[in-house]
Parts: structure tokens; sequence; C-alpha cells
């Protein structure tokens, strides 16, 4: 066998086990577990209902919801309607723009209040940062079961959620320096909330709202002992 018949048969079989290899590559890659229900991707903005009138004042974006929540769907027969319970996390926060600090105001009570800030200098951020185990459970219809990437749908429902961790963030400049401050008491967080919402949509994009029925703060424990609740809004991106 002559060199050059040596290279080119050489050559022929290379490029056969590339091919092969590549679609061997190819059908690992489009393959994938199918799961049988869907995740869900929240990101919202937050407005307080009923606030204390002169301390509360927040920021728009620094005062959002990122919810990521797993869903089930149980199918009325072959109609275009289902039961959808799921789990998942809620992460919110409030961003107080006018710095002010909550704090435990009267030693052993678990009195939280609003205060100015005079312990920080060159305060930058306060916020008030809250994260929820959830159960959501929504009744969802879609227009055309059988193209869920296109058609439109619409849900509604509610949730019940678990305060799982509660904390305050603080960020300052002292000296030049700028540092990070967390302080991880409740500071009078309800511990269960219960809320009411919707969805509507087309795809896998729509907008969600929702209402929260428990108010944000257990009775006599927020600042100015308020009742206040908490509504939030913004868009979802659902079905991956």
């Amino acid at each position: 066998m002559t060199l050059k018949r040596f290279l080119f048969l050489s050559a022929f079989f290379l490029a056969i086990s590339v091919a092969n290899a590549q679609e061997t590559t190819e059908k690992t890659v489009v393959s994938r577990p199918d799961l049988p229900g869907h995740f869900l991707f929240d990101l919202g903005v937050n407005a307080g209902i009923n606030t204390p009138e002169k301390a509360w004042r927040k920021g728009f974006w620094g005062s959002r919801t990122v919810n990521l929540y797993y869903y089930y769907p149980i199918k009325f027969g072959s109609g275009k309607f289902s039961f959808n319970p799921g789990i998942g996390l809620s992460m919110e926060r409030f961003k107080f723009t006018n710095f002010y600090l909550l704090k435990d105001t009267l030693d052993n009570t678990e009195q939280y209040d609003l205060i100015p800030n005079k312990v920080y200098p060159g305060l930058k951020k306060s916020q008030l940062v809250m994260n929820y185990l959830e159960i959501p459970l929504e009744f969802r219809f879609d227009a055309n079961p059988s193209d869920p990437s296109r058609t439109f749908w619409a849900s509604v429902g509610g949730r019940i959620g678990m305060n799982i961790n509660t904390h305050t963030k603080i960020k300052y400049k002292q000296d030049g320096e700028i540092n990070f401050l967390k302080d991880g008491m409740r500071h009078g967080v309800s511990r269960f909330r219960y809320s009411v919402g919707a969805r509507f949509g087309v795809g896998g994009f729509g907008w969600f709202v929702y209402y929260n029925l428990t108010p944000l703060f257990e009775a006599n424990k927020g600042p100015s002992k308020t009742e206040m609740s908490v509504l939030t809004a913004g868009i979802t991106i659902n079905g991956f």
C-alpha cells in the first residue's frame, strides 16, 4: 500500500468516525427528561397597603419580589381547565429611601418601629428582607391546550406561605470603607401569610398580581402598630 493511499484511507475513516461522534453527541444533547410539571419565575415590585404614614418611605426597584415555583398540573378531562398545585420560594424585600432603621424600641416586648438613623455614619441602604416557603394553588384556563407555547392562558388562586428567614440589611460607609450588617431577628413579621392572586399571558410570558390577606407584621409588633398588607405585581415567565 502506497503512502498516498494509506493517507487517503486514514482520512476517510477519520471523517466517518467524526460524523458518527457528532451524531451521537447531537442525540445526547437533544434528549432530556420529560418533567411532569413546569417551573415558573416571577419578578415583581411591592406596594404597602395602609402603611405608617410618616416613616414608611420605600424605593420602587429596591422593594421587589422574586418567586420561583414548581407546578404540577391536574387536568379536568380533555378540556381547557386544570388545577395547578405547586411548591416554591418567595424572596421579598423593602428598601427604605428615608434611611430609617427597623429596630426593637422597647426592651423584651418585640415592638418594632422605624426610627431615624443615628448609629451608622454614611448610611447608604436600609432594607427589610423576607423569604418564604410557599404552596401556591391555582385554577388555570388554556385557550388551546394543544399549543401551550402560543395560546392565551389565565389563572386565579392563592398561596400559603411560611416565613423561613427575615433580616434587616444595612449598608454604610465609615472611614472610607463600605460595611454591611445583617440582623437576623424576625422583626415582628408574621410567621405565616395567606394570599390571593391572578395571572394571565400568552405562551411563556405573562403578568401576575398577589394581594396578601395576612398583615405583614404580627398584631401590635410592627411600626406604629400597623396592620399594613402587601400588594405585589410584575411579570411572570413559565413553562421551562
